[in-house]
Parts: structure tokens; C-alpha cells; sequence
């Protein structure tokens, strides 16, 4: 299965680019045999301190770091020494601004290998999946409205409580936190076909987009990111947040014009030849006909 990476941002309307991506190097064929393609999204905190510099260094970290895993490694070991490593790098980033306990990133990560899906994330980027026309969320958002709905479960909170508490969208772990309280990772694989679509992004997009839109975008527009972005800022929001979509498409490793090429091919050579005969004939029985007369 070939793996198709697609991406694209807009800094919508703050004054400031504070998402980061990036994909692994899909070039290196040793390496995508027995690890797969990474694609890693990262969001840094509105309300704290170096958004920008902490999504980025988080990006760089994680990727670094998967980039020396070794066969024997599994793919979760390896997204776990990730985060780690990208989670290191926000905390010193604090301890070097003398902003400790106010910077802060999420993190998205999927690698794609031998047509499985793994991932892993904190905070509220998203990992969505398009397979046979649906799109599903395979991440869970860290917000305090999780919080919430454990207490509606337990309850300790009314439903009508926890859906107008003004802190339901606050963060509840995130990048730049010692010990990270809750981290989204794949129990197991998820296996893949050809025409499924993973898609990576930060809350610029989903938070303005209803799940029938974006499945509806990606379904009419498989793989391209800036159908999903158009379609976002053609709503026009006054505090539109800063916007990336990082997209795995899985494709086969030779497509179907490619395998019908060299038939079509012979069968036309072969047609081109009997008409040639033909007009010969044709040509021939004329002139013969004038010679008798």
C-alpha cells in the first residue's frame, strides 16, 4: 500500500502561526519497512506563554526521536519515548523563559505501517479516520468537559451542569505538565485499505466544522487539505483560530490506470494493424476494378 502525505495551514485570524507539523521521511525505505510513516500535529496553548516555539520544538522532538527507532522497538514504545522526549523539550523550554507551569502544546501523532494505524496524543488535536464513507475520531479530547461527563456518570454533576460550565474546554493535560494525567493511544492497531484517509489537525478546524461537514468535504475531496480549510474560512468567524490538516492518504502501490495501461496499449496497436489491412484492401480492389475496365 502506498501512503500519499498532504498538508495545509492558515493563521485564520490571530496574529500568530501557533500550530506545527510534520511527516517522517518517507524516502527512507529500511526505515518505513519496520517503522512505518509518521505524521505528528501539534497545537500550542492560546492563554500561555510561547505557543509557537513550544508547538515546534514538541513537532521537532517527537520526530527525532521516532526517526531512531529500531526494529526490535514496537511502534507504541516508540511513540511513547516520543511524547516523552517532545514533553521534555516544552518543560525546558519553560525553565529557560522562566515560564514554568505557562507553556504548553498538544500533540498528535499516526503512523501508518504494513496497512495498520497506530497513534497517540494529548490535548484536543484530533486523529480522524475516513473508511468506508465514514469518518470516525479515534482520539479523546483532554478537556474538563471529559472531567465533567465522568462526574455525570458518577452522579456528582447534573447533565445540565457539566453542558454550560464555562471551563468545559479547558485543557486538562497537555504538553509542558511533569506527569501527563491522560494520554490517547491505540489499544491495538486499526487496519487499513486502500481509500481510507487519516487525517490529522488542531481545533482551528473541527472546532468550526460540524461532523457531517467534515466528512462530507472529505468524502467529495479525498486527500486534499484545502477543501477542509476553504470550507472553514468561508464561515467567516470572527475569532477564526490559526488552522493545520495534516492527511495520510492510503492508496494502492499501482493504480488501476497504471494496471489497464499496457492492455489497452497492445489491443490498440493490435486495432491500428487491422485497420491498416482493411484500407489496403479497400485501396487495392479500386484500382483493380479501373485497370479491368
Amino acid at each position: 500500500m502506498k501512503i500519499i502525505p498532504a498538508n495545509g495551514q492558515h493563521i485564520g485570524k490571530r496574529l500568530s502561526q501557533q500550530d506545527a507539523f510534520a511527516f517522517s521521511d518517507h524516502s527512507d525505505r529500511e526505515f518505513v519497512h519496520h517503522s512505518g510513516f509518521l505524521a505528528v500535529v501539534c497545537d500550542g496553548i492560546g492563554g500561555m506563554a510561547f505557543g509557537d516555539k513550544a508547538s515546534r520544538y514538541a513537532v521537532q522532538e517527537m520526530l527525532t526521536s521516532y526517526m531512531k527507532k529500531t526494529p526490535q522497538q514496537t511502534i507504541i514504545e516508540a511513540l511513547h519515548c516520543g511524547l516523552e522526549a517532545a514533553n521534555h523539550a516544552v518543560l525546558n523550554l519553560a525553565k529557560e523563559t522562566g515560564m514554568v507551569g505557562n507553556v504548553g502544546t498538544t500533540l498528535a501523532a499516526a503512523v501508518v505501517h504494513n496497512e495498520q494505524l497506530y497513534w497517540i496524543s494529548v490535548g484536543d488535536s484530533r486523529i480522524y479516520l475516513l473508511h468506508d464513507g465514514h469518518v470516525v475520531q479515534m482520539t479523546q479530547d483532554h478537556n474538563y468537559a471529559m472531567e465533567l461527563e465522568h462526574g455525570v456518570q458518577q452522579g456528582q454533576v447534573s447533565r445540565e451542569q457539566a453542558a454550560h460550565d464555562p471551563e468545559r474546554q479547558s485543557l486538562v493535560s497537555y504538553l509542558g505538565i511533569p506527569k501527563l494525567p491522560y494520554i490517547s493511544v491505540s489499544a491495538s492497531p486499526i487496519s487499513l485499505q486502500a481509500g481510507d484517509i487519516v487525517l490529522l489537525c488542531s481545533d482551528g478546524l473541527y472546532g468550526s466544522l460540524t461532523h457531517d461537514e467534515l466528512t462530507q468535504v472529505m468524502i467529495n475531496f479525498p486527500g486534499l487539505p484545502e477543501p477542509l480549510i476553504q470550507k472553514v474560512l468561508d464561515k467567516e468567524h470572527l475569532h477564526q483560530d490559526n488552522i493545520t490538516v495534516a492527511m495520510l492518504t492510503c492508496n494502492m502501490e499501482t493504480t488501476a490506470i497504471e494496471k489497464v495501461a499496457l492492455p489497452v496499449g497492445r489491443t490498440g496497436k493490435k486495432r491500428k494493424t487491422f485497420i491498416g489491412f482493411l484500407l489496403l484492401g479497400l485501396i487495392t480492389a479500386i484500382v483493380t476494378y479501373y485497370l479491368c475496365q
